[in-house]
C-alpha cells in the first residue's frame, strides 16, 4: 500500500514537471534568420526576415500554424508539436521540434528543415505598411 501511494505521488510529480517543460510559451517572440536588430516580421522579401510565436501560434509568411499536442524530448530540454496550418487557401499538417540552445537562440527542426535563429531585439518588429502577413 505505501509502495503504490509513492509510486502513485511520483507519476503525479513527473507529469507536473512534464507539464511545465511542455508549454509552447516558453518559445513565445520574435525570431529571425537576420540581423537580429532589424527584424522585419512576416515579409518574406527581406533580408531580416522574421516570424512570430505566440499564444501556441507560429506566423510566418501568409501563413500560420497552431502548435498542438506537445510531446517533451527526454533528455533535449525539447518539445515536438504537431502543426496545423493554414495560408493562401491551402491547410496542411506537420511536425516541428522546437528547443533552446545555450545561447538562448531557437532550434527548429521539421521536414528536413535545421535552422537555428536569433531573438529579434528591435523594440517594434513589426511588417512594413502595406505588406502581407
Amino acid at each position: 500500500m505505501i509502495r503504490r501511494s509513492i509510486f502513485a505521488i511520483a507519476l503525479i510529480a513527473g507529469n507536473a514537471n512534464a507539464q511545465t517543460v511542455l508549454q509552447a510559451h516558453e518559445f513565445d517572440g520574435d525570431w529571425t534568420f537576420g540581423d537580429p536588430s532589424a527584424c522585419v516580421i512576416g515579409h518574406g522579401d527581406v533580408a531580416n526576415f522574421a516570424f512570430r510565436i505566440s499564444n501556441a501560434t507560429l506566423e510566418g509568411v501568409e501563413s500560420s500554424c497552431v502548435m498542438e499536442n506537445p510531446v517533451a524530448v527526454r533528455g533535449m530540454s525539447a518539445v515536438l508539436f504537431d502543426m496545423n496550418c493554414q495560408g493562401e487557401g491551402e491547410t496542411w499538417t506537420n511536425r516541428a521540434l522546437f528547443m533552446h540552445d545555450f545561447e538562448g537562440r531557437l532550434i527548429y527542426l521539421s521536414d528536413g528543415i535545421a535552422r537555428t535563429l536569433t531573438r529579434c531585439t528591435n523594440s517594434n518588429a513589426q511588417a512594413p505598411q502595406g505588406a502581407s502577413k
